[in-house]
């Protein structure tokens, strides 16, 4: 598999909050553990902490959870999930992702606990204290596995990466303006714009937009 990208590399000392258990936490164990609000997620058989999120970034989690979910209802594309939901990534890793979304002909991979293979689409959105070793560990994971479709949404940065997979290779775009078009959602775009900047459009008015007969 082959990334579009050049690459630059830089120094990162970061510290993660981990528990570990007497042995290797396999991803069955992790689905056992009492893990309610979704703080924990499996690297290499030891428990992360992930950091409470702040309140812009779960503005930004609901509007486009309902704008996402109505227009795959609407489309009849699937269904989209939200931070709950596991997502297996070997027999000792699995990630919660902030949105993921799973074509209809694809639902033989919802498993009731958790996913059992990639989903089409993960976005992930870039808290301030989300250290670049974590988000490369994040994107290497996504990308093992296959997910056809991963965006990473940094409104700090005020940009938007898009990670797309073709003919075993991945396409990265980088956005801070303009179309990001997602092709896992029937070609569904979205501006980029709304995604990094406020106010955001009311979802009302977008979808109307959106699902508008073409």
């Amino acid at each position: 598999m082959t990334l579009i990208a050049p690459i630059r590399l830089e120094e990162s000392v970061e510290a993660s909050l981990m528990q570990v258990a007497e042995r290797v936490i396999t991803f069955e164990d992790f689905l056992d553990i009492e893990n309610k609000a979704g703080l924990y997620e499996l690297q290499g058989g030891v428990l992360i902490k992930k950091m409470a999120a702040q309140i812009d970034h779960e503005w930004l989690v609901v509007w486009l959870i309902t704008v996402l979910n109505t227009y795959a209802k609407a489309k009849k594309l699937g269904a989209v999930f939200g931070s709950r939901t596991a997502i297996q990534i070997d027999q000792t890793s699995g990630r919660i992702p902030d949105i993921l979304f799973v074509r209809q002909e694809r639902f033989d991979i919802l498993h009731e606990r958790a996913l059992i293979g990639a989903p089409d689409l993960v976005v992930e959105i870039v808290s301030p204290n989300d250290r670049p070793g974590y988000l490369r560990q994040l994107e290497s994971d996504y990308l093992k596995i296959g997910v056809p479709e991963i965006l990473f949404v940094d409104r700090r940065k005020g940009e938007a990466r898009l990670h797309t997979l073709e003919d075993n290779r991945y396409r990265i775009e980088t956005f801070t303006e303009g179309a990001i078009t997602l092709t896992s959602l029937g070609g569904l775009e979205l501006k980029a714009e709304w995604l990094l900047h406020d106010p955001r459009p009311d979802e009302y008015e977008i979808l109307l937009q959106l699902t508008a007969v073409r």
